[in-house]
């Protein structure tokens, strides 16, 4: 069967968590996938019905659910996409974690691989800068927490 193009961020949400719940157990049934993402069981073996006939998961009636290479391979992708804004959105604009998550959950689904390359490479820069916090970092932070620059902000270079 043709892969219909890209998934709906629906089923990327399906997707993941049956990935996610198979790292944490040897199978993964209809029950804990609507428990994990809070839906009814009839949502999941609706999602699961069309992942199938793209060739992402296996399942049959009442059996587990297993993801196929395809599937982990996309699964671990939409994996990706959301740690590196989880990451971002917590360790860079200093979101609280659920806030980060939820934001990311939600913006995993939409983020262009180029922008997600540049905010991958923004993220590697950051961290293996030699100061722990770089001083434009805390400055960042102080401001967003107090709306006013703080006497670490970097000297600015006015443009000709």
């Amino acid at each position: 069967m043709k892969d219909k193009g890209r998934l709906t961020s629906s089923l990327e949400d399906y997707l993941e968590a049956i990935w996610l719940l198979s790292r944490e157990s040897k199978v993964v049934r209809v029950r804990d996938v609507a428990r994990y993402l809070g839906v009814t069981p009839a949502s999941v073996v609706s999602a699961v019905k069309v992942l199938a006939r793209r060739r992402l998961v296996e399942h049959e009636p009442y059996g587990y659910i297993s993801l196929t290479d395809k599937g982990v391979e996309q699964a671990t992708q939409i994996y990706k996409r959301h740690t590196i804004l989880a990451r971002f959105f917590r360790d860079i604009l200093g979101l609280d974690p659920n806030s980060a998550e939820r934001t990311a959950c939600i913006l995993e689904h939409h983020i262009s691989e180029k922008a997600l390359t540049r905010l991958t490479k923004f993220l590697e820069f950051v961290e293996e800068c030699p100061d722990a916090t770089p001083y434009w970092l805390k400055g960042l932070h102080h401001y967003m927490k107090t709306g006013k620059r703080s006497v670490i902000c970097p000297l600015r270079v006015k443009q000709r």
